[in-house]
């Protein structure tokens, strides 16, 4: 892959998580901190798609989630059983499974959500510094800033990643399946949910499109993990080819694929390079 075609992709990632948490700071779910009574994995597993989702809207419960690793698994199967049928007749059901899954998979790992949040700030400083966003070495110079010491201890090119910094390449990557489910929906349905708002229309794209840019990642060396490619370009930035390819913007986001249709469902589509 060309230096340009990498760095391009690396761009376009860095803009969709600072679109994503810009997004954030307008949506404000009231029943965020409402708990629903303790739950099993059977009673997850019974639980309709509604239910789930009633669920998770709660930050409470999403943290149960994320401390209980069979309740999480218990709720992503009973969303996969529903968005990946080929049984199930309602669109409105499947849809849901999907966009509730995807925000399992991302909102109970609070390394990738933070990461959201801290990358627009280096976004700012970045402009302010006025800082060359062309170049990979200075692309990934704000990620890493935003990544932090946490996530990005004892970085080098011959360390393994750190648990936070896998944790976020692992999340994103396991949103992408519910994510290309959803847009495959909304490419041949469109959007169920007439009443959705645009801040979540907005939320879901540029998530989608950070989680299908991250599924695309292949190491240069075979048997390498995609979090490990990525944490030895962001310790070699002049490099990063040597370490990986990346899908380019166009490949993920094609008019006719599952992110296109998403992205084509926003107002955010110009601002993302869409073609939909």
């Amino acid at each position: 892959m060309k230096r340009t075609t990498l760095c391009f992709s690396l761009f376009v990632l860095l803009l969709a998580l600072s679109l994503a948490s810009c997004d954030s700071m307008f949506t404000t779910n009231i029943f965020a901190g409402i708990t629903h009574p303790a739950q099993t994995t059977a009673s997850i597993k019974a639980m309709s798609t509604t239910d789930l989702a009633n669920y998770v809207a709660s930050n409470a419960n999403l943290q149960t989630l994320a401390n209980d690793s069979s309740l999480k698994a218990a709720a992503l199967d009973n969303l996969a059983a529903t968005y990946a049928s080929t049984s199930i007749a309602s669109t409105a059901d499947k849809q849901l499974a999907a966009e509730t899954s995807a925000t399992i998979s991302i909102k109970t790992v609070p390394s990738a959500t933070q990461f959201s949040g801290s990358l627009l700030g280096a976004i700012t400083g970045a402009a302010t510094n006025n800082t060359d966003l062309s170049t990979e070495s200075n692309v990934l110079a704000v990620i890493k800033t935003a990544l932090g010491t946490d996530a990005l201890g004892g970085l080098s090119t011959t360390s393994a990643p750190s648990a936070s910094f896998t944790a976020i390449i692992s999340a994103f990557s396991a949103a992408n399946v519910a994510y290309t489910a959803l847009g495959n929906s909304v490419e041949s349905n469109g959007y169920s949910n007439t009443s959705m708002t645009s801040s979540s229309k907005n939320e879901i794209a540029v998530d989608a499109v950070i989680s299908a840019l991250v599924s695309s990642v292949v190491a240069t060396t075979p048997g390498t993990s995609s979090a490990q490619a990525l944490w030895s370009a962001l310790a070699d930035p002049d490099h990063a080819s040597s370490y990986l390819t990346m899908a380019s913007l166009d490949t993920v986001k094609a008019q006719g694929s599952a992110v296109g249709a998403l992205v084509g469902a926003t107002s955010i589509g110009s601002l993302l390079g869409g073609t939909k």
